[in-house]
């Protein structure tokens, strides 16, 4: 009896293709690492230039921090400086100035006597006079009492100097 090879025998072709299977599983290996590696290079490449723009913008933020902080106190030393200017134009336009109130007082006094001190304060003013007479005094403080700076004044007192009044008055300014 002849012997019976059980075993199927191979084509000549799955041969080719089995001999073709590992060369092509190592080539399609070969080329997926490949391609995963220039994928990876491509995001390394990526991640160091966001690296790069990362801290050119942090060095441009430091200096615009800088010029903000300068820009914010100028802008508060501004709204100090504004408030200053308002407070004191106000002063200015609601009080006269001292000097001005001396002037009104001589132009007032004129003839009638010489004044011998003036002190004034924020709210409150007080004179001497040197007068011929008590009428001319009263006379002085009429005329001063029109005077749109100065209100409610009082004759305190009268010392008499020979033939002269010295005449304290206190008032109020406005």
């Amino acid at each position: 009896m002849k012997k019976i090879n059980f075993v199927k025998t191979s084509i000549f072709d799955q041969k080719k293709t089995a001999k073709r299977a590992p060369k092509i599983a190592a080539l399609t290996t070969i080329i997926s690492f490949s391609i995963i590696l220039m994928l990876q290079i491509q995001q390394w490449k990526r991640l160091q230039r966001i690296t790069q723009e990362k801290e050119f913008n942090a060095k441009k933020m430091a200096q615009f921090d800088t010029v903000l902080a300068q820009k914010r106190t100028l802008k508060s030393e501004q709204e100090l400086l504004e408030k200053k200017i308002n407070k004191l134009s106000g002063i200015q336009n609601n009080t006269p100035l001292p000097f001005t109130l001396f002037t009104e007082i001589e132009k007032a006094l004129g003839a009638t006597g010489t004044l011998e001190s003036l002190t004034t304060e924020q709210k409150k003013i007080d004179m001497i006079i040197n007068c011929q007479t008590i009428k001319k005094a009263t006379k002085f403080m009429q005329t001063i009492n029109s005077l749109p700076s100065i209100a409610f004044l009082d004759l305190v007192a009268i010392y008499p100097q020979g033939q002269r009044f010295l005449c304290t008055i206190t008032g109020k300014r406005t």
